[in-house]
This record gives structure tokens, sequence and C-alpha cells, in this order.
């Protein structure tokens, strides 16, 4: 038996690893393309690996293709950076951990130049 969750901001899959273990790369890829306006690939330091930008906006996607192999905390606002730091600390602790608490939702100013 399943129990629903008593709050608000408890949304996650209680078994992750039991219903997307074998979920194809394409797949995953094509879930968070559509899930997000702009998904990022990062590696473990920050730097972005690959880009999907959901939407009618394709001019603006030929300028984060640039972003590739940057910093992300690089391609933000001097007013998002403390953001971003902040969602890399995070997912550095890992999940459940402590210090890592509850992830927050949080909006980034990205500095495109059109």
């Amino acid at each position: 038996m399943h129990k629903l969750a008593t709050s608000a901001t408890d949304q996650r899959f209680e078994a992750p690893q039991l219903h997307f273990a074998d979920l194809n790369a394409n797949v995953l890829a094509a879930v968070v393309a559509a899930a997000a306006d702009l998904a990022l690939v990062l590696d473990s330091q920050g730097v972005i690996r690959d880009i999907s930008l959901n939407g009618s906006r394709g001019h603006e996607l030929a300028e984060m293709r640039q972003w590739i192999g940057r910093r992300w905390v690089e391609t933000v606002t001097i007013e998002s950076r403390g953001k971003v730091n902040a969602m890399l600390a995070a997912a550095a602790a890992g999940p459940g951990r402590e210090e890592a608490g509850e992830p927050q939702p949080r909006q980034v100013t990205h500095a495109l130049s059109g």
C-alpha cells in the first residue's frame, strides 16, 4: 500500500530506482526537455555539458550552445550567481543529506545578448 504525501513540499517519488531504472536515455532526455523551459546538463564541477531549450526560441538556443564547456555560474547575471552556487552546493551534498535540505524553486536570470 502506498501512502499519500502529507506535505505540499514533499512531492518526490517514493521508489524512483524501481520505476525509472530501465529508462532509455533518449526518453529521459525528452521528459526533462518537456518539463523545463531550459534544461542544462552539468558535470560535478558545475560546467555545462549539454543544453535543451523548450519552445520556439531557437535563436536563443544557438547563443546558449556557446555556453557548453563554461561554468554555469558564468552564464548568469551577478544577481543570480548566489542562487546558482547554492543549488550547486545542495546538489554536491547529495539527496537525503541533511545539509542539502529541501530543494527550493529558484529563478535565475541568464545573461543573453538579445
